[in-house]
């Protein structure tokens, strides 16, 4: 009778050290990829393993189990359920009761005898697709390790123990899409093998050579050309002579064929083979018998395999590169090499031109896991190259190796060991996994650098003396550096006690990558040539680690020479430090007529984000800004001593002190330019640089230091804030030692202080952002230039007096040009003094134009009843659309707030179109001669809620007047 049947397997193999006992499973795995645990721990059960080396069971697995009926043969279970868990439930159609042995993978082949076990090892296999890494990322999805085993059912249920172990396979980077991949060894590991599961460990073995049921073929499909592939060779336990091959589908000519080595499997082990083929050449290695043959085929090939035996103490010359060529790379690989043997590679062109020797080397050797193996010593002689040692299936042993290599480097490949390491020449390059077991120094008083690309490696504890160890990544930075090119940072790193410099005539990116890089500020990166920083992610910062003090007394980038040029595209340089006030630091710093473009990314330092330097008045550095964000937090943003030209189109440029300090030079700035000076800061009591200059947006010339260059400042935009006890523009009132010229015509400010320098056809706008008390007029004086200040809740006020033919406090004197006034805030001409003055808060001369829309007009004094608040003569026209009036006092003549010089009556004119006046009616007032009406055509006078023409009575109670349209 057939019956539909279910058994429950739970099975706890898994890829471990090799087993010293039931208890304990393992593999020959990297260190800590895979978690040891136990034969029968329901916990853990698989065709497959998690990244702990759990095992579990995959999708389309399937059991053999005996049955009652059939005590011989295997009958066929499928998974049910349980995919990718510990547990998986087993179903099938089957004769009798499940009872007896189960065996994993099933296979029509296997069969028992009473107690005899004889499982079938298929000769190949397929996979629908390729897994990139050992773990799938779906577990029970991914294909199987087809682990040998078996167990003995009871109740229905089974504990699954393995019969031997698993080759894994992991090719860096797949060859072809699809194809095959063979697995070649010495003796037999397909067919029939026997196990006696009386035995107290069963276990499956191969012993014999054989040339016949020797080679496991995978077909396959769906890898990702370029990616990594794994595959999955289950075999008897045994020590195995390994090659690999990889072929594409109906090709005939192998894509990889590599003599693995020598490796032994342990019954519940995974034995890892990993295949670097990063440097693989689209062809196979040119195959030959010994290194004489192979050092002449070397000089027409790249890549050459030795298939012959290596013994005893053999040599090879590495020949010439053909034609000079500058970047040319060679490769041995050795087959077969016996225990004990020693290999001296030298250069064929070491007495000659470095340009004539191969620039890149590898040696590649066979592991060999044989307990009693003496591994290979390898001497090299090979002053001009970089060498890497390699193994041709990834893990690997050298004995003692003596080298002598370019300054960069000898590398030790990944998964290699080496016994012992003697340095005559050139550093030392640590791949992940790389151990090196003992270091010898033989290179004189040269410090050599042991570079490490990961975490992973092992070095002597202690080190030897003259060793330092270095993250790789530096040694990679220099080179780019020093030969051009773009450096991108895969991770954060510290530069601090290393140079790195761009030679004269090279072009370097360094791409930030959202990556911190820690530097110093003592020229450790410096630019004689081309230099471009970006950030392609977020977040990247070049950090400042060091205070200022000897020798970290520059930028933390410094860009050197007439020829040299740097351009910020992006990313963040940090350069403040704890204590900025005393300790700094600096940005970029320019020297010798370097140039530097700023468009993106942010600079922040303690002093100065950007400097020249005051010795450099015949270099002319050019500075362009276009956008990006300077900042100081203690002092000026930008110091400008040297000569040349800056100009400033976008960005933001803040400082404590100020935004530029300058000593010398052209400043042009316009556009979409945003400065600001935050009047906090402290630029010091320093014998030079920005030393006691105190506080301004634009600072040019003050302090200690004056000048050391004729200053031409040109302002045709941009917006310009002094905060706290800045101003807007500061140059010293006399006594500069050179020439200084100062011309605005463009721009919004936060104070007056650029009205001094308006020019001609100007148009400047001041938005005030503070109070602000003149120590005299605010005097505009250029024809065809507009001055338009918006008192933005801010006022002003003059509480001085000036003998000027005459006792006079005035706000804003009008000469050439129109002023237009707007926004809420106080124009205030006042003083405690007794002389007999006037308190113009307006006066409008020759044929200038006044434009008051808003703000309040006072002025005040305590002897003289005539104020002339606002004045005009000559041809000048003010015009009043709104604010509010007030004189302070009057005389027999009454208030006097609107007023035109006698005899400028007909050509001075006052037009009101709006406003507020106190006790002053602009229709009709005797401030002038006949009495006169400033009130324009159309528009009339309110007061006390009636429309009047009447002269304001002195004597009476306060009265406001209000203008408004008929």
């Amino acid at each position: 009778m057939k019956i539909q049947s279910l058994i429950n397997m739970t099975i706890a193999a898994i890829l471990i050290t090799a087993c010293s006992n039931e208890e304990e499973l393992g593999s020959n795995i990297t260190k800590g990829m895979l978690s040891a645990t136990v034969e029968g721990n329901y916990s853990s059960t698989r065709a497959g393993f998690d990244q702990n080396g759990k095992f579990y069971w995959s999708e389309n697995d399937h059991l053999g189990v005996t049955t009652s009926n059939s005590t011989t043969k295997f009958s066929l279970l499928e998974l049910q359920k349980g995919s990718g868990t510990a547990n998986g439930t087993f179903s099938g159609s089957i004769t009798g009761e499940i009872q007896g042995y189960a065996v994993y993978p099933y296979n029509e082949a296997h069969s028992i005898n009473n107690s005899t076990l004889t499982y079938n090892f298929p000769e190949s296999y397929a996979y629908s697709k390729v897994d990139t890494d050992y773990f799938s990322e779906q577990q029970g999805k991914g294909n199987s390790f087809n682990p040998a085993m078996w167990g003995s059912i009871a109740e229905s249920s089974v504990q699954m123990k393995h019969l031997g172990g698993v080759f894994c396979i992991k090719i860096s980077k797949m060859p072809v899409a699809a194809g095959t991949l063979s697995l070649i060894a010495n003796k037999k590991i397909t067919g029939p093998f026997t196990a006696d599961l009386n035995n107290g460990t069963p276990t499956l073995s191969s012993t014999e050579a054989a040339d016949n049921n020797n080679t496991v073929t995978i077909t396959f499909n769906n890898a990702s050309e370029g990616t990594s592939g794994v595959f999955y060779v289950p075999v008897p336990t045994g020590t195995y002579d390994i090659r690999i091959k990889v072929a594409e589908n109906g090709s005939s000519t192998d894509k990889i064929n590599t003599m693995a080595g020598t490796y032994q499997i342990d019954r519940c082990g995974l034995k890892k083979i990993e295949l670097n083929t990063e440097n693989i050449d689209a062809t196979v290695p040119v195959s030959s018998s010994d290194l004489n043959d192979a050092a002449t085929k070397l000089e027409s090939n790249d890549a050459v395999t030795v298939t012959g035996e290596i013994s005893s103490n053999q040599s090879i010359s590495i020949p010439t590169a053909s034609g000079g060529i500058t970047e040319t790379t060679k490769s041995l690989s050795l087959e077969k090499v016996v225990s004990g043997a020693s290999l001296t590679v030298s250069d064929a062109n070491s007495s000659g031109s470095t340009n004539n020797s191969v620039d890149n080397f590898t040696l590649s050797i066979p592991n060999n896991e044989t307990a009693e193996f003496e591994p290979l010593n390898v001497t090299i002689t090979m002053p001009n190259t970089t060498v890497t040692l390699a193994g041709n299936a990834g893990m690997v042993t050298y004995g003692e190796v003596v080298a002598e290599t370019a300054k960069n480097t000898l590398i030790i490949g990944e998964n290699v060991t080496v016994k012992k390491l003697t340095v005559k020449q050139g550093n030392v390059r640590l791949k992940a996994g790389a151990t090196i077991e003992q270091l010898v120094h033989d290179n004189g008083y040269t410090v050599v650098y042991l570079y490490h690309e990961t975490d992973q490696y092992t070095l002597p504890n202690p080190l030897p003396k003259k060793f330092k160890i270095a993250d790789a990544a530096i040694a990679d930075m220099k080179k780019i550096f020093a030969e051009g090119g773009t450096y991108t940072l895969q991770r954060d790193m510290n530069i601090a006690e290393y140079k790195m410099t761009v030679p004269n005539g090279k072009e370097v990116t360094l791409n930030l990558n959202g990556k911190t890089l820690e530097a110093a500020n003592n020229g450790n990166i410096t630019v004689n040539g081309t230099f471009t920083l970006q950030d392609n992610a977020s977040n990247g910062t070049i950090k400042a680690t060091k205070d200022y003090g000897t020798p970290y007394t520059t930028g933390i980038i410094c860009v050197s020479g007439e020829d040299a040029k740097m351009t910020m595209k992006g990313g963040y340089i940090s350069a403040v430090r704890t204590d900025p006030v005393s300790k700094g630091q600096f940005g970029i710093a320019l020297w010798d007529g370097a140039d530097l473009t700023i468009e993106g990314g942010k600079i922040e330092a303690g002093w100065y984000a950007v400097s020249g330097n005051g010795n450099h008045q015949t270099q002319n550095s050019i500075i362009n800004i276009t956008g990006g964000e300077l900042i100081s937090v203690a002092d000026y943003a930008v110091y400008l001593p040297q000569a040349g030209t800056t100009t400033i189109s976008g960005g933001t440029i803040k400082g404590a002190c100020g935004a530029i300090g300058m000593r010398s030079g052209t400043l042009n700035i316009n556009d979409q330019a945003k400065l600001i000076g935050e009047g906090t800061g402290d630029s010091g009591q320093w014998g030079d640089g920005t030393g006691t200059m105190g506080y301004a947006v634009i600072n040019i010339g003050t302090g200690n230091q004056n000048t050391y260059g004729d200053c031409t400042v040109n302002i045709t935009g941009g917006t310009f804030i002094a905060e706290g006890k800045s101003v807007g523009i500061a140059k010293p009132k006399d006594g500069a030692k050179h020439n200084i010229a100062v011309s605005v015509t463009g721009g919004t400010f936060s104070d007056l202080s650029a009205t001094d320098y308006i020019a001609e056809d100007g148009n400047v706008n001041i938005e005030l952002n503070k109070d602000i008390e003149i120590q005299k007029a605010v005097t505009l004086t250029k024809a065809g230039a507009t001055t338009t200040v918006n008192l933005n809740g801010h006022n002003i006020v003059n509480k001085t007096e000036i003998n000027n033919n005459g006792w006079e406090t005035e706000g804003f004197v009008v000469k050439a040009g129109t002023l237009n006034i707007k926004g809420e805030g106080k124009l205030e001409c006042t003083t405690e003094s007794t002389n007999d003055g006037y308190r113009e808060v307006i006066s409008a001369y020759g044929t200038s134009i006044v434009n008051l829309y808003g703000g309040s007009y006072k002025n005040y004094q305590k002897k003289n009843g005539q104020y002339d608040l606002i004045y005009a003569k000559d041809n000048a026209v003010v015009n009043i659309y709104g604010g509010t009036y007030e004189s302070g006092g009057y005389n027999d003549r009454g208030y006097w707030v609107l007023n035109l010089k006698d005899a400028d009556r007909n050509t001075a004119k006052i037009n009101v179109y709006g406003g507020s006046f106190k006790n002053f009616n602009p229709s009709n007032h005797l401030c002038e001669d006949p009495n006169a009406n400033f009130v324009a055509e159309g528009y009339q006078v309110i007061c006390d809620g009636k429309v009047t023409t009447d002269v304001h009575d002195c004597s009476g109670a306060d009265k406001i007047y209000v203008v408004s349209k008929k």
